[in-house]
């Protein structure tokens, strides 16, 4: 039994290492993406605006380590050229799939992957069975995803009681039309949600930079 348990242990451990994209792509989807919403958000939004009190603690460190990344690491012949495939070709390669990524919402997403099914009598507009119950990104996921989108919407109701009392906000407006036409100009027609440093921030739950390059040891029955 000890030794089943650790090789379901390994084999988690494996996956979690090889199951992901290649770490530019991971990167590009978090800062690179995000750093439109923090400029438009202090550019365009008092300190005293309940959506920047709402945004501000997810932008922590972002520009700091946007501008530093910028300097060392993903410059010409700087340090992810040098040392990942495909190396010159890896930023050209990066930004064919920004071009084609589109911004999900949870939900979306698990529908998009054949996880769950479209049922409009849903709050979150996914079956309350979900197709694979054994997948916790899922199960999981959308719990937590569900927590996030409840928590912001009674956030924002003790400010905006009324559709009209978001449209004659100045500040949210300009801030939206910055982030749209400018921030993320090419991607002004689809849906956009933002990313959780929380979770993002704490490295263990996705290692990005990691890679196994050795097939997981075999068990040798005696």
């Amino acid at each position: 039994m000890e030794l089943e348990v650790s090789i379901w242990q390994l084999a988690k451990a494996y996956i979690a290492v090889n199951e992901r994209v290649h770490q530019l792509i991971s990167r590009l989807h978090t800062h690179a993406t995000i750093e439109p919403f923090v400029i438009a958000t202090n550019r365009q939004l008092s300190v005293l605006h309940p959506i920047y009190k709402l945004l501000h603690p997810h932008f922590r460190d972002t520009m700091h380590i946007n501008a530093l990344a910028r300097q060392t690491l993903l410059n010409a012949g700087g340090i992810l050229e040098q040392t990942v495939f495909p190396t010159k070709y890896a930023m050209e390669m990066t930004s064919v799939a920004y071009s084609d990524w589109v911004f999900l919402t949870k939900p979306s997403l698990l529908i998009l992957s054949g996880e769950a099914i479209e049922d409009p009598e849903s709050v979150n507009k996914v079956s309350e069975v979900l197709l694979n119950q054994d997948y916790p990104y899922a199960v999981d996921g959308l719990e937590i995803w569900s927590a996030i989108k409840s928590w912001v919407q009674e956030y924002c109701t003790c400010y905006y009681k009324t559709d009209e009392m978001i449209q004659k906000d100045t500040e949210l407006q300009a801030w939206w039309k910055e982030l749209r036409e400018e921030g993320h100009g090419d991607k002004k027609d689809e849906p956009c949600q933002l990313g959780q440093y929380p979770y993002g921030g704490y490295l263990p739950n996705r290692l990005s930079m990691s890679l196994s390059r050795r097939f997981m040891p075999g068990v040798r029955k005696s």
